[in-house]
């Protein structure tokens, strides 16, 4: 059973608990992208959502935080006195969440690990290609990385 290490409780995480979590990362996206559009049809297309969902997520964040972070009319959504600093502390969170995830992209690019060639050295052939192969610069072999027997690649 998975336990809640963000909140350094013993108690279980609920799928409830994992769904609130990502309904309030949407709900701080969808705030800082209404503050600084000023209506939600252009959060929404900020979002790929509908204007009618981002509408529908800042209130279940303002139901979660019980507190009213926008003033809405029927022309205008304007943020309240309360919700002021709210958006600006959001943006800076996703931002740096957006840095640590183009981060961890960019950390699955690289190549990394051994590279082990299994040739039978009778083909001459093959082992010209692989001679020519294991001069380039770039290559760095192991003690051990080319042969004839049979290895286990596990």
């Amino acid at each position: 059973m998975l336990r809640d290490q963000a909140a350094g409780s013993e108690r279980p995480v609920l799928a409830a608990d994992r769904r609130d979590r990502m309904d309030k990362r949407s709900g701080l996206s969808a705030s800082v992208q209404v503050a600084d559009s000023g209506f939600y049809a252009g959060a929404a297309r900020a979002l790929g959502i509908t204007p009618f969902a981002a509408g529908k997520t800042i209130v279940r964040l303002e139901e979660q935080l019980e507190i009213r972070l926008f003033h809405r009319n029927t022309r205008t959504i304007t943020l309240a006195a309360e919700g002021a600093r709210f958006p600006d502390r959001c943006g800076v969170i996703m931002d740096a969440v957006a840095v640590a995830e183009r981060e961890l992209a960019m950390s699955r690019r690289d190549l990394r690990g051994k590279l082990r060639v299994g040739v039978p050295l009778v083909n001459r052939l093959r082992s010209r290609v692989l001679l020519s192969f294991t001069t380039a610069p770039a290559w760095s072999p192991s003690s051990d990385a080319l042969g004839d027997r049979h290895r286990d690649t596990d």
